[in-house]
Parts: C-alpha cells; structure tokens; sequence
C-alpha cells in the first residue's frame, strides 16, 4: 500500500500541489508550527529533519479517488489479459 501511495504521489504530483499538497523542509515545518502553538508543542511531534510531505483535506480526497481510479484500471486490465 505504500508502493502505490508513493507512486500515485509521484505520478500526480502536479495535480495534488493543485489540490493543497505541500512539500516542506524541518525549518519551515518548524516555523509553522511554532508559531500555530509553542515550541514545547513542536518537539512533541517526530518529524524527519529531512522534512515532511503535508496534505490538505482536498488533497487526501484526491488520492482516494486516484487510487480507486488505478485499482480499477488495472483490475480491468486483468481481466483482458
């Protein structure tokens, strides 16, 4: 399941940062998040200082719907094989 959440990421990647999807590194997650709450707030949370991927909810909407779409698709591709 992770193999396709990556490649759907991977392969509409144009259309998710469309829909809200955010790529940012630890020193921008961090300035977010520090000034949404505290800085105690943020060190609870264990985020990779490679950074992180954020989606909004129009975003996590649009990779269930691309995900049923492909599942189809190849579902469809084999049975006519």
């Amino acid at each position: 399941m992770v193999f396709q959440l990556t490649q759907c990421n991977q392969n509409n990647r144009e259309e998710l940062e469309a829909n809200g999807m955010k790529s940012m590194s630890y020193s921008e997650l961090k300035a977010v998040l520090v000034k949404a709450s505290n800085s105690y707030a943020f060190e609870s949370y264990s985020i990779s200082r490679r950074g992180s991927t954020i989606f909004s909810k129009r975003a996590i909407l649009n990779i269930g719907m691309l995900l049923r779409f492909e599942r189809r698709f190849q579902k469809g591709q084999s049975d006519t094989f």
